[in-house]
């Protein structure tokens, strides 16, 4: 790092490699597109660890994903402090973190065996473990270790503890810790994290369950071809969408210089992608969404009438700037034909009225054509208005000679704007 530079935060975007067997459509690639975001630097204790929660919000807000995501958080130094109240010994404490990481798509009995049969921790000590791993929740969670007597006299554990407590305060004050869970069994593989540890997920993350409480699982079968495509195995889940944590002594090691605190999450592109997709098949199989419609803009009128294209693409934008829901009619009705009546409800939807109510409108409005020839002054109400005037009949208006036409519309709320007359 420039020694001149201090503080940063940065992000990249670019692909990245692992060694996985594949499963394309659940957006498990070995070459796929990540983006990270970092800040490094001297900071207040737990600041940045909120920062970079609160920046995991407002990504998968704006994707739309507002109820539909978890951040799962633990800290290392919770985690490890579990392992030496329960007695598990120190060279172990990385190798059944690793199996303790697995609990989200294994069932506890399949971790267990892999503690005690492949990693020989005693049995009894797994079983403490579990004890602990399987809390979830806010700070209920944080109060309750706080009140375990094995755990107060681990320091490390309790300043891990202290950290958690603050980070909630300040994701209080950002208003997402409802969005947050504090699980024990949130492990993360790598070893070069020092503190909060953090992961996203969200449906279909974790395989589905497969096994039943009580029995033993069956051993999943094994293909001998790494480079066989997955997306078919029901054991196989999309994995976390998003993950990252504190890794306070990593660019130490590579600048040969003073340690620097750095705090960070990846995204995986991909596999948003992938969830992405999978939600939208999902809701047009369920039925094409319906277009929300504020105003209709149409145009009628007698002989030789052109239509007003260019009046209603006016009569339209004006509505569009004004942030107006608006749908233009591409035709224009002869006064001859049908035309479909507008009816705002009271949310502001436009719905059409059936043929039968459309023919009794305009048979209304012929009849009280019909009366004001035989009355031409007509009655007056008003400013100068006539009754039907007044009372919006119709909400178009007709020219003189059949060469006169109109644009009408009809606004949200319920109330009816009188079209222009036209000239013949």
């Amino acid at each position: 790092m420039n020694p001149s530079i201090q503080n940063i935060k940065r992000y990249h975007i670019a692909k990245v490699y692992r060694r996985d067997q594949p499963a394309m459509t659940k957006g498990r690639m070995r070459e796929f597109y990540q983006c990270d975001f970092d800040i490094a630097g001297n900071y207040d204790p737990m600041l940045p660890d909120a920062e970079i929660l609160r920046i995991v919000c407002e990504i998968f807000g704006g994707l739309g994903w507002d109820g539909r995501f978890l951040i799962k958080i633990n800290h290392r130094g919770v985690l490890d402090g579990i392992f030496e109240v329960c007695g598990v010994p120190k060279e172990k404490i990385r190798t059944i973190s690793s199996a303790v990481d697995k609990l989200d798509k294994s069932p506890w009995e399949e971790v267990r065996r892999e503690m005690t049969e492949e990693k020989g921790l005693d049995g009894e000590i797994a079983d403490r473990i579990w004890g602990f791993v399987q809390r979830r929740g806010g700070r209920d969670v944080l109060e309750a270790l706080r009140q375990d007597e094995s755990v107060k006299s681990n320091t490390g554990m309790t300043k891990a503890m202290d950290d958690m407590d603050l980070l909630f305060t300040y994701l209080e004050a950002f208003n997402i810790l409802s969005k947050v869970e504090f699980n024990l069994s949130l492990a993360r593989g790598l070893d070069y994290y020092t503190g909060v540890i953090f992961e996203v997920v969200t449906e279909g993350s974790a395989p589905p369950s497969t096994t039943t409480p009580g029995h033993k699982p069956a051993k999943k079968p094994k293909s001998n071809d790494f480079d066989e495509d997955r997306s078919n195995d029901p054991s196989v889940g999309v994995g976390s969408v998003a993950a990252g944590g504190r890794y306070d002594e990593l660019v130490g090691m590579f600048s040969g210089k003073k340690q620097i605190p750095c705090v960070g999450i990846s995204f995986g592109v991909d596999r948003i992608f992938s969830v992405t997709k999978a939600r939208m098949q999902k809701d047009m199989s369920a039925g094409v969404r319906s277009n929300e419609v504020d105003v209709y803009v149409m145009a009628f009128g007698g002989k030789g009438f052109t239509g007003l294209l260019k009046e209603r693409m006016e009569v339209s934008r004006i509505l569009w700037d004004a942030g107006i829901k608006v749908t233009p009619s591409p035709h224009f009705y002869p006064l001859h034909q049908p035309l479909p009546i507008l009816i705002p409800t009271p949310k502001d939807r436009i719905r059409l009225q059936n043929e039968t109510q459309t023919r009794r409108a305009i048979q209304s409005r012929r009849s009280r054509r019909r009366a004001l020839r035989r009355h031409p002054r007509g009655r007056r109400t008003g400013a100068g208005q006539s009754q039907d005037q007044r009372d919006g009949v119709g909400g178009w208006a007709s020219g003189k000679g059949g060469g006169g036409g109109g644009v009408g519309g009809v606004g949200c709320g319920g109330e009816r704007e009188v079209g222009k007359e036209g000239q013949g």
